[in-house]
């Protein structure tokens, strides 16, 4: 239970950590192969693209999960904290909503994406619109997690 507790809790920093070595890596090694051997890799790029959609839409559930979304707070600030918290599980809602409905468009194009392949690498195109998926899906379930949390403080079930 612990280390699915601790899988939970960094899901995103270690899936991001991977990503983001896997870009670099390969992007130095396009830079490598071609002023080194003067000949470049075909597929580089579109390994960095893809990875970098990924790693935007998992950002976005990881900004969520440590309450770092956009937000216009001055006035809200100044409120009672427990008022805060209702303000702030009225947005967390919305959000939710929100990331539903495009949860079910990412959907439709992995599923409309079944047996096409990416240009370079023959990657089925349905692995690479699974990254807006993913991060769309976990953004609902850190939505949430932060209404429940935000509940407890409106209750008053939370410790300063």
């Amino acid at each position: 239970m612990k280390k699915l507790r601790w899988t939970w809790d960094n899901f995103e920093e270690v899936l991001l950590c991977i990503i983001i070595t896997v870009i670099t890596l390969v992007s130095g090694l396009q830079v490598v192969c071609r002023y080194l051997f003067n000949n470049s890799l075909t597929w580089s790029e579109e390994v960095s693209r893809y990875l970098f959609v990924w790693t935007g839409f998992l950002t976005l559930s990881l900004s969520i999960k440590c309450r770092s979304i956009i937000s216009i707070d001055a006035f809200v600030l100044w409120m009672p904290r427990r008022v805060r918290a209702g303000l702030n599980m009225v947005v967390y809602l919305f959000c939710s909503v929100v990331f539903a409905m495009l949860s079910v468009n990412a959907w439709h194009m992995v599923t409309s994406s079944a047996g096409q392949t990416s240009p370079a690498l023959g990657l089925p195109l349905a692995i690479v619109y699974a990254g807006p998926l993913l991060g769309l899906t976990l953004s609902i379930f850190r939505s949430l997690g932060r209404i429940v949390a935000e509940t407890k403080i409106v209750i008053g079930k939370e410790a300063p």
